[in-house]
This record gives structure tokens, C-alpha cells and sequence, in this order.
């Protein structure tokens, strides 16, 4: 067991402790997710679990070793407890993937069989077995996840800590995890998960909402959705004003607290009388009166001005990473990208902001090749955008290059900071010294900051509490009402069809579909088409007139 006795833990020269006399315990098969807003300090907590940290007051016992006792007790530490953490480029040390995976076991001084036993097991786990061959640069962000994730797997540790683990993956890969870490914990592994997502804390055994530093609840994921005041101080994504929760909260309410609520077919069965089925249908529909999905005429919108691939085209060591991609985004408007890991998403996001080569076709911006710089990029790993001393420095950073005035960079600055949550007790801060929802905030303030015409955001949510997604939302709406057009790259899609107003999924470097949002809001085969799990509201919509037809049957 993994105990954590009234730990406190301050960074150098910060005013408030980032861990204030916190205690829990992670037992043996057991499975929690710990919950809270951006910089409560629930990475902090999982560093300190694992020895990375040593506590400044309070005592950490890992099956009752402490980690700072000797070297010797901190290597113990270290192979019993795995950890993956917030950003994957942190922890892979390889070129290649076999060898990434293979780095553990060879330094715990396996035999080369075992090593290699282990490998491959593990890559078949994360559902990579097919790239032991890769080099680690070729992979998405998403993929580079997964290959994290088998690197700890592959030292077979007692406990697992996940900080974030699901935040780059697509749908279909987020449910492999999940089922994968249920494997896990079934056969006696501990997890402590770390998450903004939902879906993710449906199913732990405890739950643990962390504010300030502090565990301020306890409890079942069931008490959880019972609770709406914590619900909203832990700022998970779906707490901010979307259908999910009350989703969960009505199949709660109409069946056994067992019943899998990740799934559409569970809840309807569960939701049994017209009374709940009407319910349901108004929690599916936006506060507007129709099914979320921006509505509009874009091409009015467009008034012949947008941002544009043509026929893009992207070949890499004989595989096609884009294969004839076409689409438009008109000014005015909002177009979101979706599809599994490596199926191009960031691969087109980079051309489109005129810093990725395409072999063939075009990238346009009004009708003429983007040029690096015209578009406002941000990255899906927020770090590689960050480079200054201060906040306040990087985020100037862009419209001082545009040659604004002093004051004019003040007045954007605070603007931009402003749009995207950032106190001003950060803005003296190194902005790699915050926490990964803290950084991406940062990279968003920068390029909005510089004003463009055009916006390109890769994974703008990822790691994001439920306050600062709602900020992103409206801020990409805000945008896009001030006449700028925004491409959102995502693997949240749920959470952003409701703020667009078309879509493009892809499916290894192919359109497999595009179109209005509005057609694909209650239409679960495009997501299936490209190898995605449809969004839970996606399915209840689609099957909702079924149901009403099954009640009706049974009433009569």
C-alpha cells in the first residue's frame, strides 16, 4: 500500500504550499481518480507519491519503504511505482520505439528474451505493436501517449500513477486505456489517475476532489454526481454547463448504480418511462431549442475569404500522412478536425498554418499560400511555444514581431490574458514552471495576443479544467464572431460540436467525412467510419426514437 501521511510540499520561493498536509492511501487493486481545477496540485501529489519529490513536512510509505530514505530505497520506489506523466515528451529517452519500451526492463537487468517478451506485450497493450519499428519523432502526440504508457508497463510496477494519460487520445484509444487499467487493478495493480474527464472517473472505486492544495471530498463516483456544488469546485470537463452530468445523474436516478453510464444502450434501458424519456431529450437539445451544432450558411459567411487545404498531400517513408485532403474554412466560422491518432490531424493543422511542407497541393489563406506567421498557432504540446522568462513575456512575445507600440502590446496582452483566464499573479511566473492547463493557457494568450486573421488550435482543451474549457469555447466563438476563421483539432469532439459549425473527420490521411455539424450531431456512422467512439450525447440522440418507440410498446 501506498500511504501519504499529512505531506506539505512548497516550490522554491512560491507564497502558498502547492500540497498543504494532505493524506491518503492507494491500496492494491484499487482504482482512484483524483479531480480539481488547474494548479490544485494534484501532479505535485503524484511526484510525491512516486519519491520524485521528496515531502518538506509529513512522511510517504510505499509498501512501507520510504523513498528518501537511502538510494537503495528510492530505486525500490521507482520500480514498484510507475508513472506517466501530464506530457509524454518528458519521460521518452529513446529514437525508437522498441528500444523506448525495452529502456526499463534492460535496466532492471533482464535477460534479452524477457526484455523482449515485455516489449512486445506491452506495445500490444497500448495497441502500438504494429510501430515497434518506428522511430519516436514519426508518432502523434496521442500515440507518443500510448508509447509512454507501455514504457511503464513493461517494468511490471505494483502501483500505477497516471497524470492525465487519456488527454491526447482519441475516443477509441481512451476506451482501450480504460478497459486496459481495469485489467490492471483487476489483477492487483493500484492506479491513481489523475483527470479532468468524466468519462474517466466513472468507475474508479474513490474519488478524490483536490482545491488549493488540500483534499477537500471523498466519496463514490455515484456520491459524485450527487454532489453538484463539488462538482463544480472540482471542475471536471462536463461540469460546465453540458448534458453529460445530468445524463448520468437521470440513470442514476432509473437504475442500478452499476449500470455502465459510458454507454448509450445501458442508459436507455435503464431510462424506462415516457416521464425519463422526455427528460432525456430535453438534456440532449441546447438551451437554443435544437440539437447542439452551430447553425449558418458559411458560404455567406465566407464572402470568398478562407483558409484552405487543396488536394494537400503528405508522404512520409512510403506512407501516405495525407492523401488529397480538401476542405474550406470561411472567415466568420468555426471548422473542427477529428480522427484516431495518426490519421493526420496535426499533420494538417501544421500546413494550414503555413509551417508544415505538403508534397503536393496548397494551403490558402484568401486565395494566396500561407505564409508562416499569418496564422495563429497553437500547439498541441503547449511547451514548444513557450520559451521566455515570464508570462507576461511570452505572451508579448507576438505582438511586439508585429511592431506594435508599448502601449498597444500592454493593451493586448492584458486583453489576451484576460480572454483565456490568466491571473495576474502568474504573469511573473516562468511559464514552464506552471502546470501543463496553466501552459496551455499561456501559448493560447500568445497568438491571440498577435491579433491574426486566422486561427489554427491543436488540442486547445487538453489538460484544461471545466472552467478554462468553457473559456477556450467561447473564446473560439468570439473569435470567429469577430470575423476570424478558427480550425479546432481535437480528439474532444463532443465538447466541441456545439461550438462549431462544420466538421471534418479523418481516416488515415483521407476526408472520411465533412459537413454542417448539425448533420452530425445525432448521426453515430461518420464516427464509426473513422474508427471513433461517438460521443455519448452522439448516441443517445441517435437511438432516442427508438427508445421512445420500446416505452410506447411496453405501455401498450
Amino acid at each position: 500500500m501506498i500511504v501519504i501521511d499529512d505531506v506539505s510540499y512548497a516550490f522554491p520561493g512560491a507564497s502558498s504550499d502547492a500540497l498543504d498536509h494532505v493524506s491518503l492511501d492507494l491500496a492494491p487493486g484499487e482504482l482512484v481518480s483524483v479531480i480539481g481545477s488547474n494548479g490544485s496540485g494534484k501532479s505535485t501529489l503524484l511526484r510525491v507519491m512516486n519519491g520524485a519529490r521528496g515531502a518538506h513536512e509529513g512522511g510517504v510509505l510505499v509498501d512501507g519503504i520510504d523513498p528518501m530514505a537511502d538510494e537503495a530505497s528510492s530505486l525500490e520506489v521507482a520500480r514498484l511505482v510507475g508513472f506517466v506523466r501530464q506530457d509524454p515528451v518528458c519521460q521518452l529517452v529513446s529514437s525508437s520505439v522498441a528500444d523506448e519500451v525495452s529502456f526499463g526492463p534492460c535496466n532492471l537487468g533482464l535477460e534479452a528474451d524477457d526484455v523482449r517478451e515485455r516489449v512486445t506485450t506491452s506495445l500490444e497493450a497500448v495497441g502500438l505493436g504494429s510501430r515497434e519499428r518506428s522511430g519516436v519523432e514519426g508518432l502523434s502526440g496521442g500515440e507518443q501517449q500510448r508509447l509512454a504508457v507501455a514504457g511503464v508497463l513493461a517494468m511490471r510496477p505494483s502501483y500505477l500513477l497516471l497524470d492525465e494519460a487519456t488527454s491526447q487520445l482519441d475516443s477509441s484509444a481512451r476506451t482501450d486505456l480504460r478497459s486496459l487499467v481495469r485489467e490492471l487493478v483487476a489483477g492487483g495493480v493500484g492506479v491513481l489517475q489523475v483527470t479532468h474527464l468524466l468519462e474517466d472517473v466513472i468507475g474508479s472505486n474513490r474519488v478524490l476532489v483536490m482545491e488549493a492544495g488540500r483534499i477537500i471530498w471523498e466519496g463514490s463516483p455515484a456520491d459524485l454526481l450527487g454532489e453538484t456544488s463539488v462538482l463544480d469546485r472540482a471542475q471536471l470537463s462536463g461540469a460546465d454547463g453540458s448534458s453529460a452530468p445530468d445524463i448520468m445523474r437521470l440513470a442514476l436516478s432509473c437504475a442500478c448504480p452499476k449500470a455502465d453510464l459510458l454507454d448509450a444502450d445501458a442508459i436507455l434501458d435503464a431510462v424506462t418511462d415516457d416521464d425519463a424519456i422526455d427528460a432525456l431529450a430535453r438534456l440532449l437539445v441546447s438551451p437554443q431549442g435544437r440539437p447542439s451544432g452551430r447553425e449558418g450558411d458559411l458560404d455567406a459567411k465566407a464572402d470568398g475569404r478562407t483558409l484552405s487545404l487543396r488536394e494537400a498531400c503528405v508522404r512520409v517513408e512510403g506512407s501516405d500522412i495525407l492523401s488529397h485532403v480538401t476542405f474550406d474554412v470561411p472567415h466568420g466560422s468555426v471548422l473542427v478536425i477529428g480522427g484516431r491518432s495518426g490519421s493526420g490531424k496535426t499533420t494538417a493543422a501544421m500546413a494550414l498554418a503555413g509551417v508544415g511542407e505538403l508534397g503536393t497541393g496548397d494551403a490558402l489563406l484568401d486565395g494566396r499560400p500561407v505564409r508562416a506567421g499569418q496564422v495563429g498557432l497553437a500547439f498541441q504540446r503547449p511547451a514548444d511555444q513557450l520559451f521566455r522568462y515570464t508570462v507576461a513575456e511570452d505572451v508579448a512575445y507576438g505582438p511586439e514581431c508585429r511592431g506594435m507600440s508599448p502601449e498597444e502590446v500592454s493593451r493586448a496582452v492584458s486583453h489576451a490574458c484576460e480572454l483565456v483566464g490568466l491571473e495576474e499573479p502568474l504573469m511573473s511566473r516562468a511559464p514552464l514552471r506552471l502546470s501543463g492547463g496553466e501552459r496551455r493557457r499561456v501559448a493560447l494568450a500568445g497568438i491571440v495576443a498577435a491579433e491574426p486573421t486566422a486561427y489554427v488550435l491543436d488540442e486547445p482543451t487538453a489538460g484544461l479544467d471545466g472552467a478554462g474549457r468553457t473559456l477556450v469555447h467561447g473564446l473560439v466563438r468570439d473569435l470567429a464572431s469577430a470575423g476570424s476563421c478558427v480550425v479546432v483539432v481535437t480528439h474532444d469532439l463532443a465538447e466541441w460540436l456545439p461550438c462549431s459549425d462544420a466538421a471534418v473527420l479523418l481516416s488515415h490521411g483521407k476526408v472520411s467525412w465533412s459537413g454542417p455539424t448539425s448533420e452530425l450531431v445525432s448521426d453515430e456512422a461518420p464516427f464509426l467510419a473513422a474508427g471513433l467512439r461517438p460521443p455519448l450525447d452522439v448516441s443517445l440522440r441517435a437511438r432516442l426514437s427508438d427508445a421512445r418507440d420500446r416505452v410506447g410498446r411496453r405501455r401498450s
